[in-house]
């Protein structure tokens, strides 16, 4: 369940607020990681500024910490898997999707993955059942994956351990045998494996081929009061996803600044898949997932969840 009393933590701005008042001031709460750094680097450029927004840029460990200030209006928008969105509103808390970040790929690797030890006896999701693993969120996107990888392998859903770990502190605990496997993120990923781990699994593509990975949100309220401000901010997005798909090493040089990654473990990172439109076919198999596996007690109407961006 969402804790409404836990309280998203500030963390240093993707760049400095301009206090021009002819911008309207919003807070973005993120994970930072590979992903959000791009968006850090657009609030930088000024790519925000030129569609009217000030932006405050605020760390969180998780979309779920994130949540509960976006619905108090304590931040506008927030970044999250999409299950955190979805749990939210089967919880009536009452936020919509603004646009899409990426996707997870169709097939072969992804920049999630479950990793373990190189002396690990895991060798895919099918050897998962039985074993301890590191998600950011117990309801998230990792937990819901691998136990689709691992139903669709044959295996016992029901029978993987999950325990909720911030991305920064995986690797460590991955190390000292707290935990027997771990779902992390780049450029978290490629540090794990540069450090002698190795992937046994790719869940989002195994589970859902081509799902939407990080979208952004926000309260449906806060949405149909400023509408002016949320297509500015959806107009922005699409611009700083195009901007670092079409300039690698400058959204590669963010995150090497932002996540403080170093440079050859950044270098590694595979092409992400920007994706800033929602699909909302995907994004409905996603809310379906989640009910089959009592996450949430009751069907969901995704296209309910999404801000046009027409």
């Amino acid at each position: 369940m969402l804790a409404l009393s836990a309280c998203a933590s500030s963390g240093a701005s993707g760049g400095d607020p301009s206090g021009d008042p002819g911008l309207t001031p919003v807070r973005l709460g993120s994970t930072t990681i590979s992903v959000t750094a791009c968006l850090q680097l657009g609030i930088e450029r000024g790519t925000f500024e030129e569609h009217g927004l000030d932006v405050e840029y605020q760390a969180s460990q998780s979309g779920a910490a994130i949540m509960p200030a976006v619905a108090a209006g304590q931040t506008e928008f927030g970044v999250s898997g999409p299950p955190t969105v979805l749990l939210a509103a089967a919880q009536g808390i009452d936020v919509v999707a603004v646009t899409g970040i990426n996707s997870s790929p169709t097939e072969g690797p992804d920049a999630a993955a479950v990793v373990v030890r190189a002396d690990s006896d895991i060798q895919s999701s099918a050897d998962l059942p039985g074993h301890s693993v590191a998600v950011t969120t117990l309801n998230g996107s990792g937990a819901l994956n691998i136990r689709d990888s691992v139903k669709k392998a044959g295996g016992d859903a029901e029978d993987v351990s999950f325990v909720e770990i911030g991305l920064p502190d995986m690797g460590a605990q991955l190390e000292a045998g707290t935990v027997d496997a771990v779902w992390t993120l780049e450029p978290f990923l490629g540090l794990l494996v540069e450090q002698g781990n190795r992937v046994v699994s790719y869940p989002s593509v195994e589970a859902i081929p081509g799902q939407p990975a990080l979208v952004t949100f926000a309260a449906r309220k806060y949405a149909e009061a400023n509408p002016e401000v949320v297509k500015g901010f959806q107009e922005a997005v699409f611009e700083t996803v195009a901007y670092c798909e079409e300039n690698p090493d400058d959204y590669k040089d963010a995150i090497v600044r932002y996540v403080e990654m170093p440079e050859d473990v950044v270098a590694a990172i595979r092409p992400e898949i920007w994706t800033p439109e929602i699909d909302g076919d995907l994004l409905q198999q996603i809310a379906d997932q989640m009910l089959s596996y009592g996450v949430i007690d009751s069907e969901l109407d995704a296209d309910d969840l999404v801000v046009s961006t027409k």
